[in-house]
């Protein structure tokens, strides 16, 4: 079986059951980013594609990297290792659990670098799906965006291998798409708010 159908039966069994915050199956958010890396270029690595699909079953569903790497190579297992949030350390403030994963997305991009790629697609869903988010949440999603991710994603994008590069470019430009169509239903919801 090719490996983006092997990944893509690893997600929906791993993320079976499982809701977002909108009440839609969960496995509706990794075939969402596999769909936006896909409109950002059809030519990137099967690896990236199937990463995306498995970006989360490492927290999820406690899939070890090990697993993974047998079932889909260990290209696609290193970029969702990378893509695995670290465990958020008791007292830890969300600012330093968040810097200590883009350090650690730091450490393996240098082995699979279409893990930007993917945490871009990701970024850029979780924004354009905000409006289901509590009001704080949704605040929070978009300030960590804008003051953590958007700087990292343009200080790694040169450094992506020039057959990403294209990609990249697209993807940063409905990041900053998303950003200003999650900022207006923000906005939308204030003065709806304060109208009473």
């Amino acid at each position: 079986m090719p490996p983006l159908s092997v990944a893509t039966a690893i997600a929906v069994r791993a993320h079976s059951g499982q809701k977002r915050a909108d009440g839609r199956d969960y496995i509706e958010h990794p075939m969402a980013v596999a769909r936006i890396l896909m409109g950002s270029s059809t030519h990137l690595p099967t690896a990236v594609y199937s990463a995306a699909m498995l970006h989360d079953v490492m927290e999820d569903a406690h899939l070890s990297y090990a697993e993974l790497a047998a079932r889909v190579g260990r290209e696609a297992a290193t970029m969702v290792l990378g893509l695995t949030r670290p465990q958020r350390v008791a007292g830890e403030s969300s600012e330093v659990w968040e810097e200590r994963y883009i350090a650690q997305m730091r450490i393996v991009f240098p082995f699979a670098p279409g893990l930007l790629l993917i945490k871009l697609a990701d970024r850029i869903h979780n924004l354009q799906t905000a409006h289901t988010l509590a009001r704080p949440r949704r605040a929070r999603l978009i300030d960590t965006t804008q003051r953590h991710y958007a700087p990292f994603f343009r200080s790694m994008q040169r450094m992506l291998p020039i057959e990403l590069q294209c990609a990249c470019t697209v993807l940063l430009r409905g990041l900053e798409g998303a950003l200003e169509h999650a900022h207006k239903g923000a906005r939308c919801f204030q003065e709806r708010m304060a109208k009473g």
